[in-house]
């Protein structure tokens, strides 16, 4: 997705944050057949950051403190697989309207 890369850096701008990309798959290390592809790895913390777009019409999905849930499957699978603590998710809405989520 070419715009994984501006929702990254919106991230680290906003949230002071540095983030950096891991280009591998990752297997679980008791199940191999658990795999991960992340988009980055954030630097200092258990965590990753999962970047993600969205029309405007599925902004309602995203109010709050909503995370879609095929969206948080998602994310608890990688955390699973990387033994991660915790996952931010950054969304594009509409091209426009940027937000993130712990």
């Amino acid at each position: 997705n070419v715009l994984e890369e501006v929702v990254a850096k919106e991230f680290q701008e906003r949230t002071g944050k540095k983030v950096r990309r891991r280009n591998q798959v990752f297997e679980h290390s008791l199940h191999p057949f658990l795999r991960a592809n992340i988009d980055r790895e954030v630097v200092r913390e258990n965590a990753i950051l999962e970047c993600k777009t969205a029309n405007q019409f599925l902004a309602k999905e995203w109010a709050g403190d909503e995370v879609p849930l095929s969206y948080l499957c998602q994310v608890q699978h990688y955390m699973n697989v990387l033994n991660k603590d915790y996952c931010y998710i950054a969304v594009l809405i509409g091209g426009q309207k940027f937000i993130w989520k712990r």
